[in-house]
């Protein structure tokens, strides 16, 4: 990727033919009215880029090119990790010109860091890349399969949150000389992501536990239906298999339909027990992470960490 000091020439290489020069020149000042937040982001993070995604028309008779308002998609490591995390900002593009219509083709990406100055001498600044077509294409398409794939981007979403702190707790020991506001910042850091990993097992837990839930409401309904036609021996396989708990069924005491029911039904309590226990943890660790999070932005907003980075934190 090349990478390019000045803003406007991203926008020169990418659309030498223009039906609009005032586009251009309204979708850079935007950029550049954010230039200042994006590059305080940088600074409290680490190894990290910001995307900004833009969507461009085109001119059905001569192809010229018109880009439309950059969209600020966030702080990352990897380009598609940032789009696929950001799906909810997915919008219909549409063009009040007839002549003008949208190719998602033709939709490109800026990716912006932070130039790493020479033994520490000078100002840093931002540097632009730019992800054209076919590149692009390959961003949004890998960003549609990890969408596709809730297990990777859960994996993501952690792999998000894990650079962010880590980080951030990486930036402040480098920006600020506070040894005490660092300690305790950093713990504050600590506490807050150990939460949310706990959060994130709780979730997981949970929603196993509805699915088990659901599969026993199938196997009761199933055995309603089945329980005066299938052989015990049958009933008792097809439930075991179906419940993926062998060990719940004793087979020597287990002798008709009725205790094979019984069974599976306490089964099925025990877990609402457990369901409810783990919903009433949810309730209090989210608790938890909302007060901790308002002590940890308050904390570094007075420091001088930027509103625009902290909206980036999970």
């Amino acid at each position: 990727m090349e990478l390019i000091n000045n803003l406007s020439d991203v926008f020169e290489d990418i659309l030498p033919l223009v039906d609009d020069i005032g586009a251009i020149n309204n979708a850079t000042n935007l950029i550049k009215q954010k230039e200042g937040l994006i590059s305080e982001s940088l600074k409290w993070t680490n190894n990290n880029g910001y995307l900004i995604r833009v969507k461009v028309l085109r001119n059905r008779y001569s192809g010229a090119k018109v880009p439309m308002a950059p969209e600020f998609l966030g702080i990352g490591s990897i380009p598609s990790d940032i789009v696929a995390l950001n799906s909810s900002k997915i919008t219909i593009s549409t063009a009040v010109d007839p002549n003008l219509i949208f190719d998602p083709d033709d939709i490109f990406y800026i990716w912006v860091t932070r130039k790493k100055r020479f033994l520490n001498i000078g100002e840093e600044k931002l540097v632009y890349g730019y992800i054209i077509n076919p590149s692009s294409t390959t961003v949004t398409m890998d960003a549609l399969n990890k969408l596709s794939n809730i297990d990777m981007l859960s994996n993501i979403r952690i792999a998000q949150r894990e650079a962010i702190l880590t980080g951030l707790i990486h930036s402040l020991k480098s920006n600020i000389k506070d040894k005490e506001k660092i300690f305790r910042t950093t713990q504050q850091i600590d506490t807050y992501r150990k939460n949310l990993e706990v959060l994130e097992k709780l979730n997981s837990n949970l929603k196993k536990n509805l699915e088990q839930i659901k599969q026993t409401d199938n196997t009761l309904n199933f055995l309603g239906i089945m329980k005066n036609i299938l052989s015990m021996a049958s009933l008792v396989n097809q439930v075991s298999v179906a419940i993926n708990k062998p060990s719940l069924l004793d087979k020597k005491k287990i002798k008709s339909p009725e205790q094979l029911i019984m069974a599976v039904t306490n089964y099925k309590m025990n877990i609402n027990k457990i369901v409810i226990e783990e919903q009433n943890k949810i309730i209090i660790i989210k608790n938890n992470i909302i007060q901790e999070k308002s002590a940890l932005m308050d904390d570094l907003r007075n420091i001088g960490v930027s509103q625009f980075m902290m909206s980036n934190l999970p």
